[in-house]
């Protein structure tokens, strides 16, 4: 029934606010689902407003802040530092960094190619390796003996993020930030502060626009990998300090 459901919003949201919302989202779903099928001739959860109004975030991270992130991973042990560190100079989604295979991996082309099935939009797409990255995953290779580069258990990717973010946090000083905001971070700091074009920035993070159409979208879906390429070295220059790649080629000779 109708009040059932608001208990089980309100206990959620009284420690969650933003979660609870989210079990009344997956709810209504359901619900509606078991109308459209005839199980219900009503949905109970008709009427029930979001626990919390929720603010769009806007969060970018300034120079001294990025460069305070990405130098704490270097004092996080595997898997998290050097996949925080893959995670910020790709531009990607986290959960597609933490899936990353050997196999998807193309180091003669310089290449990370994600399938479809990986990727949020189930759009397959190739991300450029800059050369902070190679030298990352050319490390990796020599201790990680799965098809799964980040793995503690050799089926599964890694997982734990909020844990590794706490950590990073207290490493790096820099709070009030989530994992998501490097993406923006990225798009904000190639564009205003590079001066990329927006529309290839948008390529290399592989976001969906449909603001572009015609020829010209059947050309964004195709082609600017040369662009892309060179968005994700310049990223990469304007991010890592020359000590630190350098000290991990070290470790390879």
């Amino acid at each position: 029934e109708k009040r059932d459901l608001l208990k089980i919003v309100d206990r959620v949201g009284a420690k969650a606010p933003t979660q609870a919302n989210r079990v009344l989202s997956f709810t209504k779903r359901f619900l509606n689902w078991c109308v459209s099928r005839d199980y219900l001739d009503v949905s109970p959860a008709n009427g029930i407003a979001k626990f919390k109004t929720e603010v769009s975030r806007d969060r970018v991270l300034n120079d001294d802040e990025m460069e305070a992130v990405y130098n704490a991973t270097w004092t996080m042990e595997y898997p998290f530092g050097p996949l925080f560190r893959i995670l910020i100079l790709t531009g990607q989604r986290l959960n597609e960094v933490s899936g990353i295979r050997w196999s998807e991996v193309d180091f003669p082309e310089k290449r990370w190619v994600i399938p479809s099935d990986r990727a949020k939009n189930k759009s397959g797409h190739i991300v450029h390796l800059s050369a902070p990255v190679i030298l990352e995953l050319r490390f990796l290779r020599q201790v990680s003996q799965h098809d799964l580069i980040f793995t503690t258990t050799g089926t599964t990717a890694v997982s734990g993020f909020s844990k590794a973010k706490r950590k990073l946090d207290g490493l790096s000083g820099v709070t009030d930030w989530r994992l998501h905001d490097l993406r923006r971070t990225f798009a904000t700091v190639t564009t205003e502060k590079l001066g990329f074009e927006p529309v290839v920035v948008d390529r290399a993070l592989n976001h969906v626009s449909g603001s572009v159409k015609g020829v010209a979208a059947v050309y964004q879906r195709g082609q600017y990998l040369e662009g892309r390429r060179t968005v994700l070295d310049a990223w990469a220059n304007h991010i890592s300090p020359s000590a630190k790649p350098a000290s991990l080629a070290a470790k390879l000779r």
